[in-house]
Formats: structure tokens, sequence, C-alpha cells
């Protein structure tokens, strides 16, 4: 197993990241830089960044974090929404909750 620190495992995802900002600026090539920079950060926001640092808890290559983190974050974001649902939470702060809790049950030791 590969041995990662932590700042290089963020610049990995912060590489990452420019990298979908960019195709996502070629497949939109109309919009406005920011409108689609918000657009790939709230798909890292909600569908990367909690399974980021869940999958942190068992693996340190940044590869296999990132391929692993989003059907974890499928699933945690799918499910969660709905419990919370049931509980009563509108959906609209299950968006901003969510990742929040699992960002802190990752970095959690």
């Amino acid at each position: 197993m590969m041995e990662v620190s932590a700042l290089s495992s963020l610049r990995w995802l912060g590489r990452s990241f420019l990298c979908a900002f960019i195709l996502a600026q070629l497949l939109f090539w109309r919009e406005n830089p920011i409108v689609v920079g918000r657009l790939v950060m709230n798909f890292y926001w909600l569908w990367i960044i909690p399974g980021w640092f869940i999958v942190h808890r068992w693996t340190s290559d940044p590869l296999e974090r990132f391929i692993a983190s989003v059907p974890i974050s499928l699933v945690l974001i799918g499910l969660g929404g709905y419990y919370l649902g049931l509980l009563g939470l509108k959906i609209g702060y299950s968006a901003l909750v969510i990742p929040a809790a699992a960002i802190l049950f990752g970095r959690s030791k």
C-alpha cells in the first residue's frame, strides 16, 4: 500500500477538480466560467468529496480513493436523503447536511 500524505492527497483532488473544470468548460463552451465552476463544485461536493473522506479510512492511494468515492457517495446521499426525509428534514437541506456529516465522519479517527 502506498502511503500518501494528506497534503499531496488534497493536491491530487485539486488537480482532478481542475481537470474536471477544464473538461466541463470545453463541453459547455458558451457558458460563463463561474457557472461551470459552480456546476463542477456541486458535483464534487455531492458525489466525490464525501466518499473521498470516508474511503480515507481504508486506502491512501488517490486514484483508488477517487474511483471508490463515487459509488459510496451515491449510496450515502441517496439513503441519507431518504431517511432524513422520513425524519422531516427538507430535501434542500440534506444536500448540505449529508456531505458535511460524511466529511466529519471521515476526518475523525
